[in-house]
């Protein structure tokens, strides 16, 4: 994600954690660290794809990610 955040963003990843969330792991992990957002009263979430190979990481999010938050 490193790479990510300095050819997208110009900065390195500890400086765009300061003022926005990222993260960065399994489907499962991005699930759980998501469902925290939705079980703290979150009724909208705006993922965005924090890789050079996004379309990669979008059938990931919508296939095995997505699915998972629908009540």
């Amino acid at each position: 994600m490193e790479a990510y955040t300095r050819a997208y963003y110009d900065r390195g990843l500890d400086e765009m954690r300061m003022f926005q969330p990222f993260y960065g792991g399994s489907p499962d992990d991005c699930l759980c660290w998501l469902r925290a957002y939705t079980e703290a009263g979150a009724r909208q979430l705006v993922p965005r794809i924090g890789s050079l190979d996004a379309e990669r990481q979008l059938r990931l999010l919508t296939d095995e990610v997505l699915p998972g938050l629908r009540v």
